[in-house]
């Protein structure tokens, strides 16, 4: 069996996988690093791969930063939300829960970042027994 393809590649020029508008002035950066930590995370899981095969199937994990908080104290909050997308055709898969992650001071881009960072990770994972689960319906 081929590996599952995990599509990264913005298909519809009006639809983003990687929405980090919360960001701000950041949003272009944190953006980059969301796909680059997807990425990342299933280099080394055979069950997987983000390399384009022909004729792939497989999920699209859409991702937006929907939150950047910060506190009077300079801790940085963010929250992050997952939908697992089949690919190709779109059609939902499962709606991934709500990440979050949370950085002591100093409130910074570096703080986005690393909180971005840990959270697309965390969703990985999370997401990897769902799509599994699905495959074989898919």
């Amino acid at each position: 069996m081929p590996p599952i393809y995990i599509n990264t590649e913005r298909i519809d020029p009006k639809k983003r996988i990687f929405i980090a508008d919360a960001a701000g002035g950041a949003s272009a950066e944190v953006e980059a690093l969301m796909k680059k930590t997807v990425i990342d995370a299933l280099v080394k899981n055979a069950t997987f791969t983000t390399n384009k095969i022909k004729d792939a199937k497989g999920y699209t994990l859409e991702m937006e930063l929907q939150k950047v908080d910060v506190d009077k104290a300079g801790n940085t909050a963010c929250q992050m939300s997952t939908t697992i997308r089949r690919y190709p055709g779109g059609h939902t898969a499962s709606v991934g829960g709500i990440s979050k992650a949370k950085l002591g001071p100093p409130a910074d881009k570096e703080a986005i970042l690393e909180c971005v960072k840990a959270m697309v990770k965390e969703s990985v994972e999370k997401s990897q027994p769902v799509m599994l689960k699905d495959w074989p319906n898919w």
